[in-house]
């Protein structure tokens, strides 16, 4: 069952919610229905005295970050890579008021609408933004 939730967590993106319920269920199983220990003890490393299992949701950042970390490495040539900085591009604008004019390259914020992208790019976008990161502003442009 969890490559399973590997193959959706990385491939396809699964919804906050499904995560959650598995994570849940997973939880339940190894802790115990009515356990009050919380699951970072269980998250924690075998020396500290956890049993060294990241949750779902550990995993979820983790593949999202080395999406991210294989979008800005390596040759930019490659077609799933142009997709996906075009999609966020287009998500994006140099301004709150919400005109798409374009980004303006010299600028180093850019306010970018999660709605408008598609499904793996926004939930990678959303766990970059939990960590401080702006993906628009992270690489530079040509015209920089």
């Amino acid at each position: 069952m969890l490559s399973r939730c590997h193959f959706l967590m990385d491939g396809n993106g699964i919804p906050p919610y499904m995560l959650q319920r598995i994570g849940n269920k997973i939880m339940n199983f190894v802790r115990g229905k009515f356990s009050a220990m919380a699951y970072k003890t269980l998250e924690a490393p075998l020396a500290e005295g956890g049993l060294n299992t990241p949750s779902l949701a550990t995993r979820k950042m983790a593949a999202d970050l080395k999406f991210l970390s294989d979008l800005v490495t390596g040759d930019q040539r490659v077609p799933w890579k142009q997709w996906t900085w075009m999609d966020l591009k287009m998500a994006s604008t140099s301004s709150r008021a919400g005109t798409h004019g374009g980004l303006n390259p010299f600028l180093q914020q850019a306010y970018t609408m999660p709605s408008l992208l598609q499904g793996r790019v926004s939930q990678a976008f959303m766990t970059a933004r939990k960590f401080g990161l702006d993906m628009v502003c992270a690489a530079p442009s040509l015209a920089a």
